[in-house]
């Protein structure tokens, strides 16, 4: 009885799906979306001048500053705007001593 019920359950969803919209053609909504999309802009490079004018990028460099610095102060970082690259000059370089069977297998 349980394989008859989900049967039918089975037989009406796939019957329902083919008759929600029999003989549509999808064709010409295809062909209206291809038009559209050939003439719409998909970046926002069409206004960015006009954003640039408002202040908006400025805005959002500002505010994710501040973000930023805040966070870094709750942990206890550095707030500094610009962090020091360490020095390299303290860093030598050691070579270790070669020993005779190395010796015999340099190229030169």
């Amino acid at each position: 009885m349980h394989f008859f019920s989900t049967l039918i359950v089975a037989s009406a969803f796939a019957a329902s799906s083919v008759l929600a919209h029999p003989g549509h053609d999808t064709r010409h909504e295809i062909a209206e979306r291809a038009a559209f999309m050939k003439n719409s802009k998909r970046d926002l490079s069409h206004c960015a001048e006009k954003l640039k004018a408002r202040g908006l990028e400025a805005r959002a460099i500002q505010r994710r500053s501040a973000i930023a610095k805040d966070v870094r102060e709750k942990r206890g970082l550095s707030t500094s705007e610009y962090r020091k690259r360490p020095s390299l000059a303290p860093l030598t370089i050691v070579q270790a001593p070669l020993t005779s069977a190395q010796e015999t297998q340099l190229p030169f």
